[in-house]
């Protein structure tokens, strides 16, 4: 019992919340490429009726944009930094 106390135990959870894309991504379970691909669906899934082209359009724009912003690059650098000095 001290144990589910200390570390956590599953069985007092209840169902499991998918984790967000940022969060797997700092978490080195998806790589950034992932990451972009989940934002961008996140964003766009709720557009209807837009023809296909553009909406890949929207998308590829979106992308540049995500891929751009300071706070995406910084955490990029950190997460590298944190590589190299792993080995």
């Amino acid at each position: 019992m001290v144990n589910d106390v200390v570390m956590g135990s599953d069985r007092h959870r209840g169902p499991s919340v998918p984790r967000a894309p940022l969060d797997r991504f700092r978490a080195g379970e998806i790589d950034l490429e992932t990451y972009l691909d989940l934002k961008v669906e996140e964003a766009t899934a709720h557009i209807v009726g837009l023809p296909a082209e553009r909406l890949e359009q929207v998308r590829a724009v979106l992308r540049i944009e995500i891929a751009e912003t300071p706070e995406l690059r910084q955490l990029v650098r950190e997460i590298a930094e944190g590589k190299r000095g792993a080995h």
